[in-house]
C-alpha cells in the first residue's frame, strides 16, 4: 500500500498537515485583522463627524451672539459646553 491510505488522503501521513495549520491559521489572523480594521474605521467616522458637527454649532452660536439673540453670559456658558 506504500502508505496509501485515509490519513494519506487528508496530509497527514506525509507531512502536509502542518500546510493546513498554518493556512487557517493565516485566515483566521486575516479575519481578526479585517474586524479590527472595520471597529476602528468606524470610530474614526464616528470622531471625525461630530468635530465637524462642533465646528457649525459654533458658529451657529458666534452668529446669534453677533446678532445679540443671546447674553454674553449665555454665549460663555454654551461656548464652554461645546468646548468641552
Amino acid at each position: 500500500m506504500c502508505g496509501i491510505g485515509i490519513g494519506s488522503m487528508f496530509g497527514y501521513g506525509r507531512g502536509i498537515g502542518w500546510t493546513w495549520m498554518l493556512g487557517f491559521g493565516i485566515l483566521r489572523l486575516l479575519i481578526i485583522g479585517g474586524i479590527i480594521l472595520l471597529i476602528v474605521k468606524m470610530i474614526n467616522k464616528n470622531r471625525h463627524g461630530s468635530i465637524k458637527h462642533n465646528n457649525e454649532s459654533i458658529e451657529i452660536l458666534k452668529e446669534r451672539y453677533a446678532m445679540g439673540d443671546i447674553s454674553e453670559e449665555e454665549y460663555e456658558r454654551k461656548m464652554n459646553l461645546l468646548r468641552g
